[in-house]
């Protein structure tokens, strides 16, 4: 079987250049996430072509460059992606990307010498319409869809304009319309297969994918105890919740390490001014996000359960939290297998005051008890959630000899 790979990875090589463009957030998530179903595929033996628009933020308001020509080419790049070019200007970028992609699949679609997979990594449309017009020239292509968010839910920062508003929904009514070619679904929650329309098409829910982190750091002072906050700084993520949990906690021993962008950066440099035991990095590489990660004592995804989205949405930052071997704390998001009970210390009600409470009642657990639970996540992961295991899942949901 050949398969294509069409999403919007990059390889680590350009991180540097994409920071230094980018206004907003670099969309570190998202790719690594494409990054491990890559991998997966490699240990099943597999090894797809890659075609990618990269995830950027689209000039002028979120990345500097207006038209998108690739990366810098002194740059060494042994991916082996093939990288569109683009229009990168809000409002034109999606048609652009559209026609870019459907450039680049014609030729995996005109050649008929073997069955064929695209997976499409996420609901966004320019992939969808390419790996149809691939579908067209070729109907016995199956259809892979990945699918982290919602589309109607992939922007959730606090300045969203009208026109952004009006142009997403006719956005997300072309996204259904060309959904109904797909051939099978990876949802993140179960939840998703709803407003997706499944039907009876075949899907498989994974919540994300487990990789083995690097070896543990230890931390330079053990007088103090390091809380970690890595991600996206948007106030629907909580990242004001936390910072006014930890200020309410009178310990000078604590310390709260934050590491990212989004709008809410302002308001997180002004707490770190007035409170001198939070450590405020700014947008940092993944690797950096990683090391302080481990280097922490507590980890916390302070993303509250009081929204829609919740029953759509698994942060990845809790797969990579529980995988540094780390206390995890986090609201119980209704997207959320039950399994994670016995692996997270879930906040029992929405609001600073409650997540102020767990904190206290973390840091005070024995050492014993914080391993017990954290060897356990990482059992579970291990068994359920590697690179491999989920890639076979999905060669297995889309041609049932492919993973063997």
């Amino acid at each position: 079987m050949k398969i294509l790979f069409l999403g919007g990875v990059f390889d680590d090589s350009h991180i540097e250049e994409i920071t230094a463009k980018t206004k907003t957030y670099v969309e570190h998530p998202a790719n690594n996430f494409q990054k491990k179903i890559l991998k997966g595929l490699e240990e099943c033996s597999v090894k797809p072509e890659v075609v990618s628009a990269p995830f950027l933020g689209a000039y002028p308001t979120a990345y500097s460059d207006m038209v998108f020509r690739g990366f810098d080419k002194s740059v060494k790049d042994d991916s082996g992606y093939a990288y569109v070019h683009f229009n990168n200007i809000w409002g034109l970028r999606n048609p652009s990307r559209a026609r870019a992609l459907k450039k680049a699949v014609k030729r995996f679609a005109l050649d008929r010498s073997d069955e064929k997979l695209i997976i499409v990594y996420t609901p966004h449309t320019p992939l969808i319409e390419a790996a149809n017009y691939a579908k067209s020239i070729d109907n016995s292509i199956r259809i892979c869809m990945i699918v982290p968010d919602l589309p109607q839910y992939m922007n959730l920062s606090d300045n969203i304009s009208l026109l952004y508003r009006v142009f997403k929904r006719y956005d997300v009514k072309s996204f259904m319309r060309e959904s109904k070619a797909v051939d099978s679904f990876v949802l993140l929650t179960e939840q998703m297969k709803e407003p997706l329309e499944v039907g009876d098409r075949p899907y498989m829910v994974t919540e994300g994918i487990y990789e083995a982190a690097a070896p543990f750091e230890q931390k330079n002072n053990k007088n103090t105890t390091t809380i970690v906050y890595t991600g996206k700084l948007n106030r629907s993520f909580g990242v004001v919740d936390l910072l006014d949990a930890f200020c309410a906690i009178d310990d000078p021993s604590l310390r709260l390490v934050i590491c990212g962008s989004g709008d809410d950066r302002d308001a997180v440099t002004e707490y770190a001014c007035r409170d001198g035991r939070i450590d405020y990095r700014g947008q940092v590489s993944p690797e950096e996000a990683a090391a302080c990660a481990r280097q922490g004592d507590i980890l916390v995804n302070p993303r509250r359960n009081d929204s829609e989205y919740t029953k759509y949405s698994f942060p990845s930052k809790i797969i990579d939290y529980l995988s540094y071997g780390k206390p995890v704390i986090a609201y119980r998001l209704d997207g959320m297998p039950k399994a994670y009970e016995d692996y997270i210390w879930f906040v029992p009600e929405n609001g600073h005051d409650s997540l102020k409470d767990t904190l206290i009642m973390v840091m005070n657990l024995s050492e014993r008890e914080k391993a017990e639970k954290s060897r356990a996540a990482i059992e579970y992961l291990e068994q359920h959630l590697s690179c491999r295991n989920i890639a076979a899942d999905i060669l297995r949901m889309n041609h049932p000899d492919a993973a063997d």
